[in-house]
């Protein structure tokens, strides 16, 4: 895997837990997330509409771009990967 495009997910709600943890996300799914926040400690903080979600992004990036995601894996974290490395313009 190309470790420029990768995105790695901290599951720290309990919603996160739910959603990784029940097979509601499996490698090859597509998830939109809309960079909200960048943290002092380089954390990313994404929203993926049904949960946000603190990552670290090996790539730069801007508080309001919208990046189009593929999970590559689960376990033992949640790993994803840009989708064919294109962002999305979701405000036009």
């Amino acid at each position: 895997m190309n470790t420029s495009s990768a995105v790695d997910i901290f599951a720290s709600s309990e919603l996160e837990k739910f959603i990784l943890n029940h097979e509601l996300l499996g490698p090859g799914d597509k998830l939109d997330g809309k960079i909200i926040e960048i943290k002092k400690n380089g954390k990313v903080l994404i929203d993926f509409g049904a949960f946000r979600a603190l990552a670290e992004i090996k790539f730069s990036i801007k508080p309001g771009e919208t990046l189009r995601l593929i999970v590559d894996a689960k376990e033992p974290q949640l790993k994803l990967r840009l989708d064919n490395s294109l962002r999305l313009d979701m405000n036009g």
